[in-house]
């Protein structure tokens, strides 16, 4: 009993923390070709589907917890995060226990074709956790290969399920390879062993050839891609700006005491406004802070703030995009409030904001759309009175709706002749959704920009892993990105996924840098995640399949017994 329950535990643990040394920070990414191998060990050779399953919700959990325990950081300044990371990696961890339990009848009535299934059945896996309120798409597999630029360049066609689909082949089709070599060594050298081994052997080489075929044709798209150029002519001068204030300065300076809340907000008003300072009139043709760049509270009706953010603007000659949370206040009929008195009620939206060149505000914000799960809105939950101001202490900002698209032009002098061009912007968590950029570019956003402060996750794993998914939104959309982070890691990375200028992590620093914006269009963009329905209905027939073959053996059987 003991050694029925330790050695698959063993396994499934050697295999969680193999795929956690695959990711940033340690990013040992050729590991993710085989680090799955000891699971898949015993989820092959499980023989009931309760043991798949829970063999395979241990697997995930273990992995996921390791792989998010970086969010620990966060205990400074909420106690139960401890807990609530514990019961994330267990909640993500279901998704590899559903992966096991029908991983193991897709594998028990097409064992020749679970080669192709199983990864199919993850990519579907990975997909549902990209949808919905509680949408968490962290630790795909495809982001483990972000510096490999001529394997990832084919995401442009068919997003980041491929690359996922590819490496849980490869860990399919050796783990089916050990399978066999341990069985050839188990049987007698007699004729039929032989024979059997022959047979075996030969039906391994499906799986060998498409592994060696998706290789030749991902790689070799990615050699040509490289080789193109997405530049437009026309090229930008962009200046990104990481102040590297630390968390629990930035965190004070809005939920602090009153006297915390004072002196801290202005100190941070200087830095920024220091930082802008030292910008010259050299050509630039905007600038970009990062989210919750000014932490004042009713930033939207503070206009001495407004109006130096503004002065700065005509001074550089440029555009300014920042983060500021944005409140709309009213009255108990439901009106815009006056007066404070008239206040009854508040509404937050972690906001992105944009001064144009002539220093006025334009006239359209972008307000976060997909918000942090239990970190600034809690979907359900926040149902109940009191749960999330007490019990959570999460924020409680409101959706936004509106993909905003910001004008940038090159000459502040001849704003009337219309845009060179226009951007959008995503704020921190929404990087990591691949479906939120591509509407952007659809709008018309030539370029895109993502603004975060990860100082909240110091210099843990987090800042890393986030960073990964600018570089595949790159290449997804083919646009280039500006990434700025209060405390790192700002960047400007090309549509091939070429970092261009990168700064440190928990360092002051102030980026310039041309982009050259083309208004390419990927094939990934314009039909978006209708790539997965192969994988979807590869699946959904197997499964049909299975219940068809189940239904015939019970009609048979029937029949049999009247016979």
């Amino acid at each position: 009993m003991y050694k029925k329950i330790s050695i698959p535990a063993i396994f499934s643990i050697i295999s969680a923390v193999l795929l956690r040394l695959s990711f940033p920070k340690t990013g040992y990414s050729p590991l993710v070709f085989f680090a799955m191998v000891p699971f898949l060990l015993i989820l092959l050779q499980t023989t009931k589907s309760r043991n798949a399953f829970l063999w395979g919700w241990f697997f995930g959990s273990s992995f996921y917890y390791m792989n998010i325990f970086w969010l620990n950081t966060l205990s400074t300044y909420n106690s139960f995060i401890p807990i609530g990371i514990v019961f994330l990696g267990i909640l993500l961890g279901l998704s590899m226990g559903v992966f096991g339990w029908i991983g193991f009848f897709l594998h028990k009535y097409y064992p020749r074709f679970s080669f192709i299934l199983l990864p199919c059945l993850w990519v579907l896996l990975e997909y549902i956790r990209n949808i919905g309120q509680l949408a968490f798409p962290w630790s795909y597999l495809s982001t483990t290969q972000w510096k490999n630029l001529f394997l990832i360049q084919v995401m442009d066609i068919t997003g980041p399920w491929i690359i996922s689909f590819l490496i849980v082949l490869v860990n399919i089709v050796l783990a089916q390879l050990i399978l066999r070599i341990l069985d050839f060594k188990s049987r007698k050298n007699t004729t039929a062993n032989q024979q059997e081994r022959f047979f075996a052997g030969t039906s391994l080489i499906p799986g060998i050839c498409l592994v060696f075929l998706l290789f030749l044709l991902i790689t070799g798209y990615g050699f040509l891609r490289i080789g193109k150029t997405f530049n437009g002519t026309q090229g930008y001068e962009i200046a990104i700006l990481q102040p590297n204030i630390p968390q629990k300065i930035k965190f004070a300076s809005y939920a602090g005491s009153d006297e915390e809340r004072q002196t801290l907000s202005g100190l941070l008003e200087n830095i920024n406004f220091d930082m802008l300072g030292e910008l010259q009139e050299s050509g630039l043709d905007l600038v970009v802070m990062p989210e919750s760049a000014f932490t004042n509270h009713y930033f939207a009706y503070n206009h001495e703030i407004q109006d130096r953010i503004g002065q700065e603007a005509r001074r550089i000659g440029a555009g300014i995009l920042l983060g500021a949370d944005r409140e709309i206040f009213y009255d108990k009929n439901g009106q815009i409030a006056r007066t404070r008195e008239e206040i009854e009620d508040i509404q937050s939206y972690n906001s992105a904001w944009y001064f144009l060149p002539n220093g006025k505000l334009y006239s359209e914000c972008y307000d976060k759309i997909q918000l942090v799960p239990f970190g600034e809105h809690l979907p359900y939950f926040d149902l109940i009175p009191g749960f999330q101001r007490i019990i959570v202490q999460t924020g409680s900002f409101l959706k936004g709706s509106n993909y905003a698209l910001f004008p940038l032009y090159s000459n502040p002098e001849s704003m009337s002749q219309g845009a060179d061009c226009h951007f959008s912007s995503v704020i921190c968590f929404e990087s990591s959704f691949g479906w939120l950029l591509r509407r952007f570019v659809k709008r018309g956003a030539d370029f895109l920009i993502i603004i975060t402060n990860d100082a909240w996750y110091e210099d843990s794993a987090g800042p890393y892993q986030h960073f990964t998914f600018s570089v595949i939104r790159a290449v997804e959309t083919r646009r280039w990105i500006v990434r700025c982070s209060n405390r790192g890691i700002s960047a400007l990375i090309s549509p091939k996924g070429e970092i261009i200028q990168q700064s440190a992590l928990n360092e002051k620093a102030s980026l310039r840098g041309m982009i050259y914006p083309a208004g390419n269009h990927s094939f990934y963009g314009k039909i978006g995640d209708l790539v997965v329905l192969p994988y979807v209905l590869t699946i959904a027939a197997a499964i049909a399949g299975i219940f068809i073959k189940k239904a015939s053996k019970k009609i048979s059987t029937i029949g049999t017994i009247d016979k």
